[in-house]
């Protein structure tokens, strides 16, 4: 991201594996953070320059208020049960489409990132079978 000194960035999902250090990077950058879940206010600087705002992802209306006043936002959040269904895609991309259009209504963003989620790669592959990357994709033929 660029140096904006006085940017604000949201980071959907601040307290999971990606969040939290998407959130470590932008503070130790100077940058101002809002997160949509706790726990973060341990790391340095948050005192200071963290933000928490409780937003659910299935719920649109949280999103405007999460998104208020932002440059940048990193969506990380997504659902992580233990056993998939269906509702876990809609909640994926339900939520997603929540945050966009929050973010489209607010004039102050500039850019919207979006990442995916290790359950892009996960299925169809032997159990520590190699090192997934971003060249690696879910084997829809595996019976794995």
């Amino acid at each position: 991201l660029e140096p904006y000194i006085i940017s604000v960035v949201l980071v959907t999902g601040a307290s999971g594996y990606v969040g939290l250090h998407c959130v470590q990077q932008l503070l130790a950058a100077g940058y101002k953070v809002r997160g949509t879940v706790s726990p973060l206010l341990h790391l340095p600087h948050a005192n200071e320059r963290l933000e928490l705002i409780e937003a659910d992802l299935m719920n649109e209306e949280d999103w405007p208020r999460a998104v208020a006043g932002c440059t940048f936002i990193l969506h990380v959040a997504s659902p992580w049960p233990i056993v998939a269904d269906e509702s876990t895609i809609k909640t994926a991309v339900d939520g997603t489409l929540h945050v966009l259009r929050a973010a489209s209504m607010e004039p102050s963003v500039r850019k919207v990132v979006l990442t995916s989620s290790c359950s892009a790669v996960n299925d169809g592959h032997p159990n520590n079978s190699r090192v997934f990357d971003e060249t690696c994709w879910t084997d829809l033929d595996s019976p794995n």
